[in-house]
């Protein structure tokens, strides 16, 4: 007899979710569960109300979802291949899943860099200054519940040394009138960008940062 339908389903016989009420009268229907986890039993059953408003509701019945055997993708987004890097440096990687992603784990040379990553976005921080000159290679791990695993292609970038300043020309010594201002300027090569204190007798002079420091208004004392 030509009824309705509606599906209750649930890991248990509790159930907990229902399908939206199929009020169309046919004697076959087909209802659509959503939110299903893999690898996982569930029960189900179905109740059913004909024209004359009477009610049947079925036994109940299970059924199993296919387990997970889908791996995540994952792949790096920061820094560039190729890229020149230094100081501290932002590694970044885009990863998805079909189901969802469950971990990320940045690598630095094939070993990890950081600790594991569990949401978006996933990043790790690296201090290049604890790394050797040179060419390193980055790749990311992504991980899924089900166990699931994918390595993103490799990256290399260049770790540029830093060099340590040096002064290649001195500040002069310099003669002026009491009431007049002398200028003094250095010199230095480093590892941009260099910053810069000037002092007087030990102590540094406020917002003296630059290459150049010209002084106030000289006195005989100075």
């Amino acid at each position: 007899m030509p009824a309705s339908s509606q599906v209750e389903y649930g890991t248990t016989t509790s159930y907990g979710s229902s399908t939206a009420l199929d009020s169309t009268m046919l004697t076959s229907h087909q209802q659509n569960l959503t939110s299903l986890k893999p690898a996982t039993t569930y029960h189900f059953r179905v109740h059913s109300t004909d024209a004359n408003n009477n009610t049947a509701v079925s036994g109940d019945l299970t059924f199993s979802t296919t387990p997970d055997t889908t791996a995540p993708t994952v792949s790096i987004s920061a820094p560039a291949n190729g890229a020149a890097v230094s100081g501290t440096v932002t590694v970044t990687a885009n990863a998805t899943d079909n189901v969802s992603v469950a971990s990320v784990q940045f690598q630095l040379d094939g070993a990890s860099l950081g600790s594991l990553v569990t949401t978006a976005p996933y990043s790790a921080s690296w201090d290049t200054t604890k790394s050797t000159g040179g060419p390193h290679t980055l790749s990311a791990i992504a991980r899924d519940a089900a166990g699931n695993s994918a390595t993103s292609a490799s990256v290399t970038v260049t770790v540029n040394s830093a060099t340590a300043p040096a002064i290649s020309t001195q500040p002069g010594n310099q003669t002026v009138t009491a009431g007049q201002t002398a200028t003094f300027t250095v010199v230095a090569s480093g590892t941009a960008p260099l910053a810069y204190q000037w002092q007087k007798n030990g102590a540094s002079i406020t917002g003296a940062t630059a290459a150049s420091y010209t002084t106030s208004a000289t006195t005989t004392s100075d």
